[in-house]
C-alpha cells in the first residue's frame, strides 16, 4: 500500500499526521486537502473548537466561538502517562505563544488567567452542571490534534483533514482477527494495536502499557479506538459495530434509542420513490 509519499507507514510521532505539512505524511491515506497561504482555503476546525482567545496559544490570527470541548469522561479515558492526553488536548493554564504570559478569559473569567478544567462547571454558582451547554468559558479540555503553526509559517493553516490513515487499517485488521477468533486477541492482533499505541508512551512506561492477548479484549479494543481516533469522526460507527451505540453513556449523554442505529431516509428520496418506507423512529 502506498501513495504519492511512498510506502504507507506509521508516523513515529503523534503530530506528523495532523501537522500543517501532513500532506507529506506517509501515515495519511486519504484526506481533504487545504492550502490557506496560497489558496485561502483551510480546515476551519477552530470556529467551534477554540476558545475566544485561543489564537494566542499558537500565534495565529483567528480564534473561535468556544462551542465544543472534550467530554470529561472522554478525557478520563486516557491514562496520565499516555502522551496523547497532553499532545492532542489542552488542559490547565494557557500561555501566549513562546512565553509564560497567561492568556486571559473574556467572559466569566474576563481579565483573569484562562485555565481549562476537565469539568463542565459554573463556579459563579459553585456547582458542576451535567449539561454540556451550560459550562463557563474554561470548562472542558480542548482538542489540539490540528495545530496551524504561526502566522509567519510558510504552511500556516495548511493542515489537511485526515479521513483515513494507516493506523486505522492496523486496528481494522486486528479487530477482524479477533472477531474471527471468537473475540479473543491473537498475537498478530496484539502486535498490530501495539504498533500504533507504542508511540503514545515513553520507553519506561511502555513495559506496562503494552497490550497482551489477555488484556486486549474487545471492550478494550473499542476503548483504545476511542483514544486513538478521538476527534476523527469514527466513534458513532464504532459504537454501532460493537453493539454499544444504544447502551453507551457518557457525561450528559443517555442511551440512544435502538432506532437511531440507522439514519433516516431523506424525505427527498421518499418523495421520489413511493416504494421507500421511512426507517422506524423517524
Amino acid at each position: 500500500m502506498g501513495g504519492q509519499n511512498g510506502k504507507a507507514q506509521l508516523e513515529t510521532s503523534l503530530t506528523g499526521m495532523f501537522s500543517n505539512t501532513n500532506d507529506k505524511s506517509n501515515e495519511v491515506l486519504f484526506s481533504i486537502a487545504y492550502d490557506y497561504v496560497t489558496a485561502n482555503y483551510r480546515f476551519q476546525w477552530n470556529n467551534d473548537m477554540w476558545h475566544y482567545n485561543q489564537k494566542q496559544i499558537y500565534n495565529a490570527d483567528q480564534s473561535g466561538n468556544n462551542g465544543v470541548v472534550v467530554a470529561p469522561t472522554a478525557y478520563d479515558q486516557f491514562a496520565d502517562n499516555d502522551l496523547r492526553k497532553t499532545t492532542w488536548m489542552l488542559i490547565g493554564p494557557q500561555y501566549k505563544f513562546g512565553t509564560t504570559t497567561a492568556i486571559l478569559g473574556t467572559q466569566e473569567y474576563k481579565n483573569k488567567p484562562l485555565v481549562f478544567v476537565n469539568n463542565i462547571q459554573r463556579n459563579s454558582e459553585n456547582k458542576t452542571v451535567s449539561d454540556m451547554t451550560q459550562g463557563e468559558e474554561n470548562s472542558g479540555a480542548r482538542f489540539a490534534k490540528y495545530v496551524p503553526g504561526q502566522t509567519t509559517d510558510a504552511n500556516y493553516w495548511g493542515n489537511d483533514e485526515v479521513i483515513y490513515r494507516i493506523a486505522e487499517v492496523y486496528f481494522n485488521k486486528a479487530e477482524a482477527l479477533m472477531r474471527k477468533n471468537g473475540g479473543a486477541a491473537t498475537p498478530e492482533a496484539v502486535d498490530m494495536v501495539n504498533a500504533v499505541r507504542k508511540r503514545a508512551f515513553t520507553t519506561t512506561d511502555w513495559a506496562t502499557a503494552a497490550y497482551t492477548p489477555s488484556t486486549l479484549t474487545m471492550d478494550e479494543l473499542l476503548a483504545e479506538r476511542g483514544r486513538e481516533f478521538i476527534f476523527e469522526g469514527k466513534r458513532r460507527t464504532d459504537l454501532v459495530r460493537f453493539g454499544k451505540f444504544t447502551t453507551a453513556t457518557w457525561w450528559d449523554h443517555q442511551p440512544t434509542p435502538a432506532s437511531k442505529s440507522v439514519f433516516p431516509i431523506p424525505t427527498s428520496q421518499i418523495a421520489a420513490n413511493s416504494n421507500l418506507i421511512q426507517n422506524d423512529g423517524y
